[in-house]
């Protein structure tokens, strides 16, 4: 396999030698760390005035962005069916040529359907449901009942496992070419 040109492989990216932050860049890391914090401490000294700033920003994305988002999430769908169906996709290997599969297809899809199940249980299993069923039209005028949030929940939960899909086999598949090409970052040997 031919070595990936510079430009995406010898990023001049400063990263920490050790402690902690081995591996990673500190510039970033802590600048997003102090972000976050700084975000929840407004939101939980200034609720009032943090809750009425961050539903305008969602009211604008709603506003402006709501039809994009639901072609992008019909794009995903669509590129999920493509890649199932398309035979090629299939024989696609993350490895070297020579190496075999360390689990079966049986264990591979055992662990993601219980990965997606414990994520799902434990984050939206109760929450979102109930934020369908409270904030519903057809539940305000009586046309409809819990089953039918939950059935929303589904639906909601699969395109967003159809986004999570594409992702992933990106980032997997752009992760494996470059250790094969011997320009993979040490983080990649490491996993």
């Amino acid at each position: 396999m031919s070595k990936i040109e510079p430009p995406l492989s010898d990023l001049p990216i400063k990263t920490a030698e050790g402690g902690f932050y081995h591996g990673f860049s500190k510039d970033v890391t802590i600048t997003s760390k102090l972000l976050v914090g700084l975000l929840i401490l407004w939101a939980v000294v200034f609720p009032e005035q943090a809750g009425g700033i961050l539903s305008g920003f969602n009211s604008f994305i709603l506003t402006n962005f709501a039809t994009w988002y639901v072609w992008v999430m019909a794009l995903f769908v669509i590129v999920c069916l493509v890649l199932a169906i398309w035979p090629a996709a299939g024989r696609l290997r993350l490895g070297h040529d020579n190496e075999r599969p360390e689990f079966s297809n049986f264990s591979w899809f055992s662990m993601m359907f219980g990965a997606g199940i414990g994520v799902g249980m434990l984050t939206w299993a109760v929450a979102e449901p109930l934020y369908h069923f409270k904030n519903n039209p057809e539940v305000i005028q009586g046309l409809a009942n819990g089953e039918s949030m939950v059935d929303l929940h589904r639906f909601c939960s699969g395109l967003l496992r159809a986004i999570l899909a594409i992702k992933e086999t990106g980032y997997g598949s752009d992760t494996q070419r470059r250790v094969q090409a011997g320009c993979g970052s040490h983080r990649a040997h490491q996993w």
